[in-house]
């Protein structure tokens, strides 16, 4: 957000003693050659550094308080809305990728905890990570039943319409049966949550 207090550039040598510098006095135009003791420059470059929770940037770019509105809205040729997005729908929005989406099974996850790179339960590169098998059909909810068909014409769809025969064999392999899941389907165009651009295809609507 801020050019640094010295450039790189502007360094001419350091012998692990002294650091050699130069910079251009605004009052003569020159350019002058500093040599300077290593702590003693990393003392005057330390003081650029703000203190704790002090604010720098305050009322421009991403970061002004009356711009916040216009980042949280979308505009149409009828009328402005305004629309707070969670977490999730923000990242499904620019990236196109569910964060709560399995990779491997195509089932919704419940985020339980946020860990940090260093924390005490950080996964490791020997980890490994496996998905449980999916429940048979008469676990299944039918809200769940909707939601794993919703994930797979998402996945199969590519910015067009998903081939319902493919996605009818991804949902029996997952265990539902193929009756279940044509009723399913059926229900979900019927509450206008996927339609059919054309025939043997089946498409998404958010």
């Amino acid at each position: 957000m801020k050019h640094p207090p010295i450039a790189e550039s502007r360094i001419i040598a350091y012998d692990e003693k002294q650091v050699i510098f130069w910079y251009k006095d605004t009052k003569t135009k020159k350019k002058i050659t500093v040599t300077m003791d290593k702590f003693e420059f990393i003392q005057i470059i330390l003081s650029h550094i703000p203190k704790k929770n002090f604010k720098i940037v305050r009322y421009f770019g991403i970061y002004s308080r009356r711009g916040y509105k216009h980042r949280q809205t979308e505009f149409s040729d009828e009328e402005s809305k305004l629309i707070i997005r969670s977490w999730r729908d923000e990242i499904k929005r620019v990236f196109q990728y569910d964060p709560l989406l399995c990779p491997n099974c195509n089932t919704e996850m419940e985020l339980v905890e946020i860990c940090y790179e260093g924390s005490e339960n950080y996964p490791t590169d020997d980890e490994t990570f496996s998905c449980k098998p999916p429940p048979s059909n008469r676990n299944l909810s039918q809200q769940e039943r909707m939601q794993l068909i919703i994930a797979l014409i998402r996945k199969n769809q590519n910015g067009g319409g998903a081939n319902i025969e493919v996605v009818i064999s991804e949902a029996t392999d997952r265990g539902i049966y193929r009756e279940q899941i044509l009723n399913d389907i059926q229900h979900l165009e019927f509450k206008g949550y996927i339609y059919e651009p054309k025939t043997g295809e089946i498409k998404s609507t958010f």
